[in-house]
């Protein structure tokens, strides 16, 4: 058997301060580990934070920017774009296949219903084809006078 692990022997000064010292650099190499891991986490995380911030702070200028050129146009010019000066943040931000969803448009709609005559005009933006309405209200497209 071991000498530290014989209860009947006696152990020496120097065993025991042997014994000691390595103990203590066994624990203090186990702390030194375990706060290396922890930093090289917190590190991690911190650059991904930073890199996060930064990314978002770039966006935000860049939609800022576009949001400053579109509002330098005169409402003539948004008109062509098919915008509104009130539209401008919400179109920058969301995209304007976020406005057509949310605001109805009836003119488009008027037209679509004007070539089935037996339609009715349901007031919103169908994602449907002319021919797909027609041929629910009138049963068949050809007597829609569609070919």
């Amino acid at each position: 058997m071991s000498e530290l692990t014989n209860p009947t022997g006696t152990i020496s000064s120097y065993q025991l301060m042997r014994w000691a010292r390595q103990a203590r650099t066994a624990l203090m190499a186990s702390y030194l580990q375990s706060v290396a891991i922890y930093l090289a986490t917190s590190l991690g995380d911190c650059a991904r934070y930073f890199g996060k911030l930064a990314r978002r702070a770039a966006h935000e200028l860049y939609l800022q920017n576009a949001t400053r050129t579109l509002q330098q146009f005169d409402d003539r010019i948004l008109t062509d774009i098919g915008l509104r000066r009130a539209e401008i943040e919400h179109a920058v931000r969301n995209g304007r296949s976020a406005m057509q969803k949310t605001v109805p448009n009836r003119q488009r709609s008027q037209q679509r219903h004007a070539a089935c005559p037996r339609a009715k005009p349901l007031g919103r933006i169908d994602v449907r084809g002319p021919r797909q309405i027609c041929h629910e209200y009138s049963g068949s497209p050809t007597e829609a006078g569609l070919p």
